[in-house]
């Protein structure tokens, strides 16, 4: 809502020309996405009237295309004639209803951030129905959808080999073996263009004079870091709050990241628990658990089995020039190699993340886990346990997504639902703090934000937060000890000790609070605090406490929900 291109603020194709948030290159946390906010721009108006209803209805409405795109997909992918009677209509309708009811979709559904993962699944699916076209035409289509699919969020990247492999073993209008080999060929190509024709594009009209160095924490790996190089990957934000995998060793962060995917299948199967805050300590690194080897386990054979398949089905090319590919054999094989291809860019195995997960990110990848059960669902359509258990699972997720809906109706209601969370997490109670203090609840603030100290007492921005929550409900030296403790952690950031200083000032407090806090600065007197502590103690008066240009913004500027 603060965005100041959704504002209308700047012009309509300085889209191109901003990050996600409508941020510059210099103040990008990575992210760009110039394609949602294109999509947004005509719909933003209805901000003004405090209402992001039709921003919102956006989510539901791309969610039915991408459902009836991927019914079309299973039901042309097999190749019979859909009716009553028909197997494969039975199989495409298992698989579209199942994506329609999905819990784990539910954040990229009712979130108008989601949306962005919600664009990328409907521009992938168009790829795939884009196969069947002639060639030449197929190459085009394939070219266009994948470069609209990266302007719309950067997770398109993993649907690029899903397209290559869907080349190969999906039917298609000519199945001998050359012609599969040429059909995949060119997809590769054409993916490839829309990626160098996204770098170019991006680097003319987006970071022409950012720094775009990747720093090496986020590359755990030379060669990727190369490819961010090439790519001119902005700077991705370090926040081990969001993702403790940061600064976690290896022999952590690969297990506890399997882990994470392990669970994340469960979720698509059955949604026992939704919850879109997966901060620190919800999620910390660990060895080898058996969490880890489920995961490795979900993420090794999967892939093994469906590129064992692939080379089966294509083997017959090399002898007789003929790759006989039964339709359900290649969605089966598709399905196999979706999920842990798609899911991997997510995974925090090769790239380490802003945040260590967030369901909206399995939107693609439980696309594949639909394809994946309406391709064994002709198999299994003879039992009846095999239906009951469909049921059963469709409606627990329908209700699960419905219940998880209503959280975000309002953000106390999101972060009071995600501090609910087992184990509980000190984000989530921080944040429940900074919304319950914007409604006037003070004390509902200060004691969400105590327990978010107790649960990470090493973090600075929790104990600077209930230093803050303190003086805004009149109890400015209760604070004093907060305020430098959080600070004796982390002297060198700039919003909290502008918070804190401007806080202090309006309550009367600065003086008595200042011996301490220069004392925390004297950890680093190159830091922020040390400057404002100068600032103040030297133009205070005038200024009215910490000069209006270093003033972070309030918790309610935003005109609506706060924070």
């Amino acid at each position: 809502m603060a965005n100041p291109y959704l504002g209308g603020a700047r012009p309509w194709l300085d889209a191109f020309r901003l990050d996600f948030w409508g941020l510059p290159a210099e103040r990008t946390i990575g992210s760009y996405r110039p394609l949602p906010n294109l999509l947004w721009r005509p719909l933003a108006w209805t901000l003004r009237y405090h209402t992001p209803f039709y921003l919102q209805l956006l989510g539901p409405l791309l969610h039915g295309v991408a459902v009836c795109l991927l019914y079309l997909l299973i039901q042309r992918s097999a190749r019979r004639p859909a009716g009553p009677d028909s197997p494969l209509d039975g199989s495409a309708l298992v698989g579209a209803g199942l994506l329609l009811t999905l819990g784990i979709a539910t954040e990229a559904v009712v979130t108008v951030v989601g949306q962005a993962d919600v664009l990328v699944a409907i521009w992938t699916l168009l790829g795939l129905l884009a196969l069947e076209l002639r060639p030449g035409l197929r190459e085009a289509a394939i070219f266009v959808t994948c470069l609209l699919g990266l302007l719309s969020k950067e997770t398109m990247l993993a649907a690029l080999p899903l397209l290559a492999l869907a080349a190969l073993v999906l039917p298609g209008p000519s199945v001998g073996g050359r012609a599969r080999a040429a059909r995949t060929l060119g997809v590769v190509l054409s993916s490839a263009a829309s990626v160098v024709t996204l770098v170019v594009l991006r680097r003319q009209l987006f970071l022409e004079h950012a720094d775009v160095t990747a720093p090496a924490l986020a590359m755990p790996s030379p060669v990727l870091a190369s490819l961010a190089r090439f790519f001119e990957q902005p700077r991705l934000p370090i926040d081990p709050q969001n993702n403790p995998l940061l600064l976690a060793p290896r022999a952590l962060r690969v297990p506890t990241a399997l882990g994470i995917y392990g669970s994340s299948v469960l979720q698509m199967a059955v949604p026992f628990e939704l919850n879109a805050d997966y901060s620190f300590p919800r999620e910390v690194p660990h060895g080898w658990t058996l969490r880890a080897v489920w995961g490795a386990l979900c993420f090794v054979l999967p892939l093994a089995l469906g590129l064992l398949r692939g080379a089966r089905a294509l083997w017959p090319a090399r002898t007789s020039g003929t790759a006989v590919v039964r339709p359900e054999n290649g969605l089966l094989t598709l399905g196999l190699l979706w999920v842990p291809v798609s899911y991997l860019p997510a995974s925090n195995l090769l790239v380490l993340l802003p945040t260590i997960r967030a369901e909206r990110l399995l939107y693609l990848p439980a696309i594949g886990f639909c394809i994946l059960v309406s391709a064994l669902w002709p198999r299994a359509n003879g039992s009846r346990f095999a239906r009951g258990l469909l049921v059963l699972c469709v409606v627990t997720s329908a209700l699960q997504a419905r219940a998880h809906a209503l959280h975000y109706e309002s953000d106390v209601l999101f972060w009071r639902a995600a501090s609910r969370g087992n184990p509980p997490s000190a984000k989530a109670q921080l944040n429940l703090g900074v919304m319950l203090g914007a409604r006037g609840d003070a004390a509902g603030r200060i004691a969400a934000t105590q327990k978010s100290v107790e649960l990470s007492p090493k973090w600075p921005v929790a104990h600077v937060y209930l230093g803050d929550a303190l003086c805004r409900a009149g109890r400015a030296r209760e604070g004093i000890p907060h305020y430098a403790r959080g600070f004796e952690l982390a002297p060198d950031h700039k919003d909290t000790a502008a918070l804190a200083l401007q806080c202090l000032w309006d309550a009367g407090e600065f003086e008595r609070a200042r011996p301490a806090l220069e004392r925390a600065a004297a950890r680093d007197p190159n830091g922020w605090l040390g400057f404002l502590l100068r600032e103040v103690g030297a133009h205070g008066l005038e200024n009215r406490g910490v000069p209006v240009k270093y003033r972070p913004r309030g918790y309610n500027e935003a005109k609506a929900g706060g924070g």
